[in-house]
Protein backbone atom coordinates (compact mmCIF):
# COMPACT_ATOMS: atom_id res chain seq x y z
CA UNK A 1 0.00 0.00 0.00
CA UNK A 2 1.42 3.41 -0.65
CA UNK A 3 0.14 6.60 0.54
CA UNK A 4 1.86 10.07 0.65
CA UNK A 5 1.12 13.41 2.01
CA UNK A 6 -2.36 13.79 0.38
CA UNK A 7 -3.77 10.42 1.58
CA UNK A 8 -4.13 6.69 -0.23
CA UNK A 9 -2.23 6.41 -3.25
CA UNK A 10 -2.74 2.34 -4.59
CA UNK A 11 -2.58 -0.94 -3.59
CA UNK A 12 -0.21 -3.32 -5.25
CA UNK A 13 -0.19 -7.31 -4.88
CA UNK A 14 3.07 -8.80 -5.35
CA UNK A 15 3.19 -10.84 -8.76
CA UNK A 16 6.29 -12.50 -6.29
CA UNK A 17 8.11 -11.99 -3.38
CA UNK A 18 12.00 -13.59 -3.26
CA UNK A 19 14.22 -13.60 0.14
CA UNK A 20 17.76 -13.76 -0.55
CA UNK A 21 20.82 -14.22 1.61
CA UNK A 22 19.88 -16.75 4.38
CA UNK A 23 21.98 -16.29 7.37
CA UNK A 24 22.28 -16.11 11.09
CA UNK A 25 22.00 -12.55 12.57
CA UNK A 26 22.03 -11.98 15.83
CA UNK A 27 21.57 -15.59 16.19
CA UNK A 28 18.30 -15.80 13.61
CA UNK A 29 18.11 -17.54 10.82
CA UNK A 30 16.72 -14.65 8.07
CA UNK A 31 17.05 -13.43 4.90
CA UNK A 32 19.56 -10.49 3.75
CA UNK A 33 16.96 -9.19 1.82
CA UNK A 34 13.10 -9.42 0.35
CA UNK A 35 12.21 -8.27 -2.88
CA UNK A 36 9.04 -8.19 -4.25
CA UNK A 37 7.48 -6.55 -7.38
CA UNK A 38 4.40 -6.28 -9.37
CA UNK A 39 3.26 -4.52 -13.33
CA UNK A 40 -0.40 -3.96 -14.13
CA UNK A 41 -1.47 -3.53 -17.69
CA UNK A 42 -2.66 0.20 -16.90
CA UNK A 43 1.24 0.87 -16.30
CA UNK A 44 1.70 0.83 -12.63
CA UNK A 45 4.67 -0.74 -11.61
CA UNK A 46 6.50 -1.25 -8.51
CA UNK A 47 9.99 -2.84 -7.38
CA UNK A 48 10.64 -2.97 -3.66
CA UNK A 49 13.91 -4.39 -1.75
CA UNK A 50 14.20 -4.77 1.91
CA UNK A 51 17.95 -5.35 3.07
CA UNK A 52 17.18 -6.29 6.61
CA UNK A 53 19.02 -5.49 9.51
CA UNK A 54 18.38 -6.96 12.55
CA UNK A 55 15.40 -10.29 13.16
CA UNK A 56 13.11 -11.64 15.37
CA UNK A 57 12.08 -15.42 15.42
CA UNK A 58 9.38 -17.04 16.98
CA UNK A 59 8.98 -20.43 16.92
CA UNK A 60 5.73 -21.64 16.90
CA UNK A 61 6.67 -25.89 16.96
CA UNK A 62 4.31 -28.22 14.65
CA UNK A 63 1.13 -26.94 14.03
CA UNK A 64 -1.67 -29.51 12.77
CA UNK A 65 -0.33 -32.60 12.05
CA UNK A 66 2.98 -31.34 10.25
CA UNK A 67 6.11 -32.80 10.11
CA UNK A 68 7.97 -29.60 10.24
CA UNK A 69 8.15 -26.86 12.70
CA UNK A 70 6.97 -23.91 11.99
CA UNK A 71 8.58 -19.79 13.13
CA UNK A 72 7.26 -16.91 12.80
CA UNK A 73 9.84 -14.32 11.61
CA UNK A 74 10.16 -10.41 12.09
CA UNK A 75 12.46 -8.43 10.39
CA UNK A 76 13.71 -4.59 10.51
CA UNK A 77 15.61 -3.25 8.08
CA UNK A 78 15.41 -0.16 5.23
CA UNK A 79 13.13 -0.54 1.93
CA UNK A 80 13.91 1.23 -1.09
CA UNK A 81 11.24 1.93 -3.50
CA UNK A 82 10.87 2.33 -7.01
CA UNK A 83 8.09 2.47 -9.90
CA UNK A 84 5.06 4.33 -11.26
CA UNK A 85 1.67 4.39 -9.94
CA UNK A 86 -1.20 6.75 -10.90
CA UNK A 87 1.80 8.02 -14.25
CA UNK A 88 3.54 9.40 -11.00
CA UNK A 89 6.91 8.09 -10.53
CA UNK A 90 8.13 6.57 -6.69
CA UNK A 91 11.24 6.49 -5.87
CA UNK A 92 12.55 6.81 -1.80
CA UNK A 93 13.84 4.54 0.63
CA UNK A 94 12.50 4.24 4.33
CA UNK A 95 13.35 2.36 7.28
CA UNK A 96 10.53 -0.01 7.49
CA UNK A 97 9.70 -3.64 8.92
CA UNK A 98 8.38 -6.94 7.64
CA UNK A 99 6.79 -10.31 8.80
CA UNK A 100 6.66 -13.65 7.54
CA UNK A 101 6.31 -17.53 8.37
CA UNK A 102 8.72 -20.03 8.08
CA UNK A 103 9.44 -23.64 7.85
CA UNK A 104 12.46 -25.29 10.12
Amino acid sequence: MLVDTSGFLGLLKPDTILYEGWEKRGGVYSPGRITFSKRNPNGDSLLVRMDVEEALATELGRLSKSKTSRGFLQMRGTYQVKGRLRGREISFSAPGAAETFRDK
